[in-house]
C-alpha cells in the first residue's frame, strides 16, 4: 500500500483485505470489479481519471451500501488490461466528507500527484498551446496523448505523471 494513501476513519485489517481483493479483480478485468470512473464535475482535467470502488471491511455485512469507499487515479482508462490505478484516498462511509466532496477529492488528488512526482529539467517533448479561455493544451510528441489545464503548475504535474506512465518515454533512473 502506498504510504501517501489518505485514510479517513477506521482502517482495519478488513481494509487491507478489501484492497487486495480489488487488486486481484482489476488485474483480471476492471469491468468485472465494479471499479468505474467517478464524475469530477468542474474538474475536466480529471475526467475519467478518478475511479471509485465501494467495498466492505471483513465482517461488515451491511444490508444496503458497503461501508468503505476507495478512490484511485487512473492515468489511461483506455489502456490495456490490467488498468493502472493508484489509490489516493479511502474512507469509512461514516467519515465521508459532507456536501459536495468533489473539490475535496480534486485537492487530495492534486497533492497526491505532486508528492509522487519529482520534477527535473530535461528536454521538453510536449507541445503546448493556449486557447482563448486561458486553458493550456499539451500534446506528448512521443505518444500523442493530450492533457489540458488552466493551472500551469497542475499541467506540469500532469506532464511529469504522464512521462512516468507513457510507453514512449524511457524509465527514469
Amino acid at each position: 500500500m502506498d504510504d501517501r494513501l489518505h485514510i479517513r476513519g477506521n482502517a482495519s485489517i478488513g481494509f487491507e483485505a478489501g484492497l487486495a481483493k480489488l487488486q486481484k479483480e482489476v488485474a483480471k478485468n476492471h469491468k468485472s470489479s465494479n471499479f468505474w470512473h467517478f464524475s469530477m464535475k468542474r474538474f475536466p482535467q480529471y475526467t475519467n481519471k478518478v475511479w471509485r470502488w465501494d467495498f466492505a471491511p471483513a465482517g461488515d455485512h451491511a444490508s444496503t451500501r458497503l461501508g468503505w469507499r476507495l478512490f484511485a487515479y487512473v492515468p489511461d482508462y483506455n489502456g490495456p488490461e490490467p488498468i493502472i490505478a493508484r489509490a489516493f484516498i479511502c474512507w469509512d462511509k461514516k467519515e465521508e466528507p459532507k456536501n459536495n466532496y468533489i473539490p475535496f477529492l480534486a485537492k487530495i488528488l492534486k497533492d497526491f500527484l505532486a508528492e509522487r512526482i519529482e520534477i527535473t529539467t530535461e528536454e521538453n517533448i510536449f507541445i503546448d498551446r493556449m486557447d482563448g479561455e486561458g486553458v493550456t493544451h499539451s500534446l506528448c510528441e512521443r505518444c500523442y496523448y493530450r492533457m489540458e489545464s488552466s493551472d500551469q503548475a497542475e499541467l506540469e504535474i500532469f506532464k511529469a505523471t504522464h512521462k512516468q506512465d507513457c510507453p514512449g518515454h524511457p524509465p527514469s533512473n
